[in-house]
C-alpha cells in the first residue's frame, strides 16, 4: 500500500464510557477488529473509559458493535474524532 492510500483510510479515535473496565471489553474489541479488519490499539484509561484507536476496514460496523460491547460489559457512551494522520498501526492490540 502507497503512503497517499493510508493517509486516505479511515481513522477514527473512539472513547467508551460505562462498565467497560473489568470486563473482557478489550478483548472484545480486540476480536472485533480483526472481524472488520481493523489496525489499531485499544486500551484502558485511567478515568474508568477505553479508547479505541482504529484504521481502516469497516468502521460503521465496527462502531456498531462498539455500542453493543462484550456480555458482561454495559457502554453507556461512545464518543469518537478523526485520529490523527500521523498515528499508523500495522495490526490491532490491547495496550
Amino acid at each position: 500500500m502507497s503512503e497517499s492510500s493510508l493517509n486516505q483510510e479511515n481513522r477514527q479515535e473512539y472513547l467508551i464510557s460505562g462498565r467497560v473496565q473489568g470486563v473482557g471489553y478489550r478483548y472484545f474489541v480486540l476480536q472485533t477488529a480483526h472481524k472488520y479488519n481493523i489496525r489499531g490499539r485499544v486500551k484502558n484509561l485511567s478515568n474508568g473509559k477505553v479508547r479505541v484507536r482504529a484504521i481502516g476496514g469497516d468502521l460503521q460496523g465496527f462502531e456498531k458493535e462498539l455500542w453493543q460491547g462484550s456480555g458482561f460489559s454495559t457502554v453507556e457512551q461512545v464518543d469518537k474524532s478523526e485520529l490523527p494522520e500521523s498515528l499508523g498501526y500495522a495490526n490491532f492490540s490491547i495496550e
